[in-house]
């Protein structure tokens, strides 16, 4: 399974899993020390 890591210019590393695994899932990481969020 490949995974193909971006950053939005916000700031943020989006994180893409193959569609054909996860059916074009998006898990998005916040970088920010203050908040934690994993989605």
């Amino acid at each position: 399974m490949e995974d193909t890591r971006r950053t939005n210019k916000h700031g943020r590393r989006l994180i893409y899993l193959n569609p054909a695994d996860t059916e074009g899932t998006i898990i998005e990481f916040c970088d920010y020390p203050e908040k934690e969020n994993q989605v």
